[in-house]
């Protein structure tokens, strides 16, 4: 049997060296202590049922012992998730962004339906066709432009889903910049064919009120997970267009999509919508005002970044690394103390995938978006500052935007 002090130990070196990274993933993100502290919480070895009256919830003749402190911080953080989604009807039971994923495809679609996805050669989720076809159901994906760059034709869209009669459009994007037009593709649609909208990468900023809110351009399914620009726990959410569908949509759910929603990072959740619906503006607004000047700085510098200027975007900047070793250029990066993502999308062109909410929450602004692009263009040079990047990153402890700061 393993050395089991041994491979604790190396998980506890594991945290201890996370901690000394500048993450700019644009998958990840910083809880605030705040949520962090219910983690642990030994309310994790409980379960939770909605209902709870006085202390017990009587499903009759099944009952059992009730959670109405649970009960009243859950609704607190639907009422706040649903006005910042401008909608009546939430779900913050999935477990994480898949589930929120299956129970969207579940709810919104049935078995046999043909559901459009994008491509992942456009930056799609590898897991949607995988996902719908173990599920029932066909996948097929938006044709696309990849000349020069991905570019959606909504025409095309439109007229193939007509044709293939399509039930429902999932739109699952990874390494997008500019919104999705999601008012375009409705219009062309029509109210037959329902759209899904995946924002696992932008429900920050969306909730922040700075990007596109899908559900008031016309998607009828919001799902994602809630660890990207939603600085949360790892776990899902759904919200609905229509009340009456959600709450249909909710019920079917109950129980059988879920039994134990993991009341740590239930807690956790809820607390960072709180944070969100009393920061998420001025924090959203300094995420992409971030990004914005990050790529400005790259750009200044001779580095090739993935051009949106004058363009509405989002937290992600775009490096075009296509004339490099991509695996020499990563794992130079990881050396440096710099995570990031690398990517491909059907241009065939490696680029290095940066988000700017982790450093935003930390407390980095315009300045440090300056020292970070100059960090980044040293590293590349192959050059090694990995002391440098320490002493930086270092100076950013606290958690902005937070109830950490009360």
């Amino acid at each position: 049997m393993a050395d089991i002090d041994l491979l604790i130990d190396g998980i506890r070196d594991l945290e201890k060296q996370s901690e000394k990274i500048l993450h700019l993933t644009a998958n990840e993100n910083r809880m605030s202590n705040t949520a962090k502290t219910f983690i642990s919480s030994n309310l994790s070895e409980r379960y939770y049922f909605k209902g709870s009256m006085d202390s017990l919830v009587d499903f009759n003749p099944f009952m059992v012992r009730g959670l109405v402190s649970i009960e009243k911080i859950a609704e607190e953080a639907e009422r706040a998730l649903a006005h910042m989604l401008q909608v009546k009807s939430v779900n913050l039971y999935p477990l994480s962004g898949i589930h929120a994923m299956i129970c969207a495809i579940a709810v919104g679609t049935n078995p046999g339906d043909i559901v459009m996805s994008v491509d992942e050669r456009a930056g799609g989720h590898f897991a949607t066709k995988t996902i719908l076809e173990r599920m029932g159901r066909k996948s097929m994906f938006m044709p696309l432009s990849i000349e020069g760059g991905i570019f959606f034709d909504y025409q095309k869209i439109a007229a193939s889903a007509k044709k293939h009669k399509v039930k429902a459009v999932y739109i699952d994007l990874m390494s997008h910049i500019r919104p999705f037009n999601v008012a375009k593709l409705r219009d062309l649609l029509g109210d037959q064919v329902k759209i899904i909208y995946d924002a696992s990468h932008i429900l920050g900023l969306t909730l922040g009120g700075q990007f596109q809110n899908p559900l008031s351009e016309g998607a009828d399914i919001l799902c994602g997970n809630t660890h990207k620009t939603l600085p949360g726990p790892h776990r899902g959410l759904l919200a609905f267009k229509d009340e009456t569908a959600g709450i249909k949509a909710n019920e079917l759910m109950a129980g059988k999509f879920y039994s134990t929603i993991q009341l740590n990072s239930f807690i956790a959740v809820s607390i960072t919508l709180l944070e969100m619906m009393r920061y998420g503006e001025e924090y959203a607004k300094q995420v992409i005002l971030n990004a914005t000047s990050l790529d400005r700085y790259l750009s200044s510098l001779g580095i090739e970044t993935r051009n949106h200027e004058g363009e509405k975007r989002n937290h992600q900047v775009h490096i075009f690394i296509d004339q490099k070793d991509r695996r020499k250029v990563y794992k130079k990066l990881l050396e440096n103390g710099i995570s990031t993502n690398l990517a491909k999308l059907g241009d065939n062109r490696d680029f290095i995938r940066i988000g700017t909410q982790e450093v935003t929450r930390r407390g980095m602004k315009d300045s440090e978006m300056k020292i970070i692009a100059d960090l980044i263009n040293t590293s590349l040079s192959d050059k090694n500052i990995g002391e440098e990047v320490l002493l930086f990153n270092q100076k950013f402890n606290k958690i902005g935007y937070s109830f950490d700061d009360k």
